[in-house]
């Protein structure tokens, strides 16, 4: 077939495609657009497909997903709630930082080994229920140095920003289950004694994705520090929403940060 030129294949199109479905995909595309524009942060992933093992209600609460955007800045709200009492400060000398050590539900912290296949150098938990004959679900918060596999991140003058973003990416594939939903609702720079950092805070929703687990939503929160100049450290906290009420515990382990000599 040959190539037609723009008139003719305009006369062509429309000649086949009836005048109902024109309109109606003009509409579809003011929708979408109207979408985008009330997203705090922009979408750039897709909507996992709907399944017909996946109820179409489920989708439909996990919403659409949005990432922080280079160059905008939304700031971490101040939790309301209970806020864990604080029992000292945890020292994480790897990383080269120290932050609040929670007590209350939370359990003394402890150092991870690197035979324990993880990226975080210590870390301290609560159980905050337990699925499917015994498995836990648990909060978590910890801290480490950037994962090498993200070092590439570490460049330019928004450094910070981006290894923050990638840290939070990486996490979300490892942690939550295919098909969750990750909205970001803050991305703000921070100094901890006078060294650049970045905070991410993001929320994830794996409605209908985990059976036998409570939560459905989850807030992830990652600030990254610049101890060195060369490799970050991070402080990492994961807080499901089943225990909502301790959200001021972001809000004070991010103050508590500092870096050591």
């Amino acid at each position: 077939m040959g190539r037609l030129d723009d008139a003719t294949f305009l006369e062509t199109w429309q000649s086949r495609v009836p005048w109902g479905l024109n309109v109606l995909g003009v509409v579809l595309l003011l929708n979408q657009a109207l979408l985008w524009w009330w997203q705090p942060f922009a979408g750039d992933a897709e909507a996992r497909p709907v399944t017909l093992q996946e109820p179409r209600a489920a989708a439909a609460l996990r919403g659409a997903p949005a990432k922080a955007q280079l160059g905008k800045v939304v700031k971490l709200p101040r939790y309301k709630g209970t806020p864990s009492p604080v029992l000292g400060q945890a020292v994480d000398r790897y990383a080269r930082i120290s932050y609040a050590e929670l007590g209350g539900l939370w359990n003394p912290g402890k150092p991870l080994g690197a035979d324990q296949g993880t990226y975080f150098n210590r870390t301290q938990e609560f159980v905050t229920e337990e699925h499917n004959g015994g498995r836990s679900w648990i909060a978590q918060l910890g801290s480490g140095r950037l994962p090498t596999p993200l070092q590439g991140f570490f460049t330019g003058p928004d450094r910070l920003f981006k290894t923050a973003l990638a840290f939070e990416d990486r996490h979300t594939a490892d942690v939550w289950p295919k098909g969750t939903v990750a909205r970001d609702v803050a991305s703000q720079p921070f100094r901890v004694q006078g060294r650049p950092a970045w905070i991410i805070a993001r929320e994830l929703n794996f409605t209908g994705l985990k059976e036998g687990v409570k939560t459905t939503t989850e807030l992830s929160v990652t600030v990254m520090v610049d101890v060195d100049g060369y490799r970050p450290s991070f402080v990492n906290l994961c807080l499901p929403d089943t225990h909502r009420m301790l959200r001021p515990d972001v809000n004070r382990v991010i103050s508590s940060i500092r870096v050591l000599p």
